[in-house]
């Protein structure tokens, strides 16, 4: 199953699409936006546990993350995939709580 996260800023929207987790990130929707979005998230990201790098792999839950940490939970929205997510929160708990999966 595809994660599908929904950025709007303004007007503009950019559409954030995973076919898998872990994987890569495929955009679609605003040019502008969307390389406003790349080179945003290509400037770090310091959350505990979670890293983002553009053009690489990474989680679906280490790109919603960030997605609200650089750009605010009110420009975020999951139009698909709130299983997989809910799933990799649930994996990140217990190795918190355990030390291990």
């Amino acid at each position: 199953m595809a994660v599908k996260i929904k950025l709007t800023i303004g007007e503009e929207e950019g559409i954030a699409i995973m076919r898998n987790s872990p994987g890569e990130v495929a955009w679609s929707g605003n040019n502008d936006l969307i390389e406003d979005i790349e080179f945003r998230l290509s400037m770090g990201y310091g959350a505990a546990g979670h890293v983002f790098t553009p053009g690489g792999t990474t989680t679906a839950l280490d790109l919603a993350t960030v997605l609200v940490h650089q750009f605010g939970q009110e420009g975020v929205d999951v139009l698909e995939g709130v299983e997989i997510l809910e799933a990799e929160e649930a994996e990140i708990a217990k190795i918190e709580e355990k030390g291990k999966s």
